[in-house]
């Protein structure tokens, strides 16, 4: 009597992994696809920068993020730039002070209207506050 197995693989191991193999090889290429990143390294002038938001346009990117200086009492500030489709810094402008902090940690900035980014965090002196940052820039 001949008996008939649900499973392929019970009489051939061999098959299996190959079989794994070639599953596992056909996922990875979809992962390997990926997408382009902005991978980059800047130098702001601090020794601690982070991107945290960019927004792309047909002309520039916009973008802002943390920054912290390596003086006491290491308050964070926050950093908007302009960056060319080339990668070169066009603006950069800060927002610190020695006795508050402002973070924007979120992945929120946005376009306004058509003269106007804002960007949403908080700041911190003797209270926690939110904050709504809103920058100027022609977005021509």
């Amino acid at each position: 009597m001949v008996s008939a197995s649900l499973f392929p693989f019970d009489s051939n191991p061999l098959a299996m992994q190959k079989s794994i193999f070639i599953f596992l090889l056909t996922l990875n290429g979809l992962f390997l696809g990926g997408q382009d990143t902005y991978s980059y390294r800047f130098d702001f002038g601090f020794p601690a920068a982070e991107l945290t938001s960019i927004v792309a346009t047909d002309s520039c990117y916009y973008s802002t993020g943390i920054i912290a200086d390596s003086i006491p009492p290491f308050n964070t500030g926050n950093i908007f730039v302009k960056f060319s489709l080339d990668r070169q810094v066009l603006i950069a402008k800060t927002i610190k002070d020695t006795s508050k902090t402002y973070e924007t940690w979120r992945n929120n900035l946005c376009i306004v209207d058509s003269n106007r980014l804002a960007v949403a965090g908080y700041t911190v002196d003797s209270m926690t506050r939110s904050l709504l940052i809103v920058f100027p820039a022609p977005l021509h």
